[in-house]
């Protein structure tokens, strides 16, 4: 977290200082920002017994930049780190991935996945006071994105008397989702948004994201 609000200064800082020492109205077409997401995994694990359990959910963090082309539509390229999701047993547990039962046969087993995705896509907005004719709404601005991610996740297991293994995936799929920003000033943004990216185990995240225009 130190990290990801340590790099929002730093863009404040870059982009929107110099442009205001300058004291012009330029356009403000490209944009960066940073992100942090809650993620909740679709694992396929069910019907968990015993003292098995699954840890679903975390927290990771975004990076974006992007062109906006007019004030409909841009583009958006991010590199988005989701988090781990975790499974965890003992002998004798038992629990069911996509349908199939499976049984623990060591104590302390534990699994971990983690996962991450380079995305490409298309950023609709609908900017209200261009709608609507009304000026005070030029403070927000709903916005719809889709657009194709290429994801890795890497999974590692251990559990007791075996050694540790490892294995990982990847592939390109599809994502889509929508938010609201909140237009604080020329150069700055706020928003917040819902994304589902549709991987073999989908994806479905919350983040809170900062903008710099410039």
């Amino acid at each position: 977290m130190k990290k990801l609000m340590g790099l929002v200064v730093l863009l404040v800082i870059l982009v929107t200082t110099p442009a205001l020492a300058e004291g012009e109205k330029k356009d403000t077409k490209w944009f960066l920002g940073a992100g942090y997401i809650d993620s909740e995994f679709d694992t396929g694990v069910s019907s968990l017994t015993g003292t098995a359990s699954l840890d679903d959910e975390d927290s990771g963090f975004k990076v974006f930049g992007g062109y906006q082309l007019n004030p409909y539509v841009g583009f958006e390229l991010s590199y988005a780190d989701f988090g781990t999701s975790t499974l965890k047993g003992n002998t004798g547990d038992t629990f069911v991935l996509n349908g199939t039962a499976y049984e623990f046969t060591r104590d302390n087993a534990n699994v971990e996945v983690d996962t991450w995705a380079a995305t490409l896509g298309a950023v609709f907005s609908a900017p209200l006071d261009k709608i609507t004719g009304k000026d005070y709404l030029k403070w927000v601005t709903p916005f719809a994105k889709v657009g194709g991610f290429y994801w890795d996740a890497e999974a590692e297991a251990t559990a007791n008397g075996v050694d540790r293994s490892t294995d990982s995936d990847d592939g390109f799929d599809f994502y889509y989702g929508g938010g609201l920003q909140i237009n604080l000033h020329r150069h700055f943004a706020i928003s917040g948004e819902w994304i589902k990216y549709n991987a073999d185990d989908d994806i479905d995240t919350l983040s809170a994201n900062v903008i710099v225009r410039f």
